[in-house]
């Protein structure tokens, strides 16, 4: 039993550190400091949404250790701030799918028409998550968010963090 504790604790540390690693890696590449104009530019936030509690499925009671981080600029009022987006380019408007699982996927936020999705770039495999109206959803601590997951399941995620995305 503690054999088996151990490695569940061995892989939950490493789920963590590459969850550091590839948040080290893409803020650092960032300035969030000045546009191209000089003047000062709209802050990216960070957003970590943890899969929520979704009766009827095979997570009724919801998993901390499932979700996505997502970075990106947010309106003063939590929203997404679609003008933004354009300005900044989708390389910097990143996703990162985590599940204890699975390999992290490493993908971007984009819109098509009024929906939008995250966009991992595997079209042989759908490679795509839209979410349900997430331009009509505030990202604040305590808010709840669906997004079509890769299976095309659509699941409830909590957002539980928001803060500004390290440059």
């Amino acid at each position: 039993m503690l054999v088996v504790e151990l490695a569940q604790l061995g892989r939950e540390i490493n789920r963590l550190c590459d969850l550091n690693a590839w948040a080290v890696r893409s803020f650092s590449q960032m300035d969030n400091t000045k546009t191209k104009l000089g003047t000062p530019a709209m802050t990216l936030s960070r957003i970590v949404m943890r899969l929520a509690r979704n009766p009827g499925t095979d997570f009724a009671d919801g998993d901390d250790h499932r979700g996505y981080t997502l970075t990106a600029p947010l309106t003063p009022d939590g929203m997404l701030d679609e003008d933004e987006v354009k300005r900044v380019g989708a390389s910097r408007c990143a996703v990162r799918r985590f599940a204890p699982d699975e390999d992290a996927q490493e993908g971007r936020l984009a819109r098509r028409g009024k929906t939008w999705f995250f966009d991992y770039g595997d079209e042989a495999d759908g490679g795509e998550e839209p979410g349900y109206r997430l331009g009509q959803h505030r990202f604040a601590v305590g808010e709840y968010v669906s997004i079509t997951d890769e299976d095309g399941l659509l699941l409830t995620y909590k957002v539980t963090d928001v803060a500004a995305a390290v440059a």
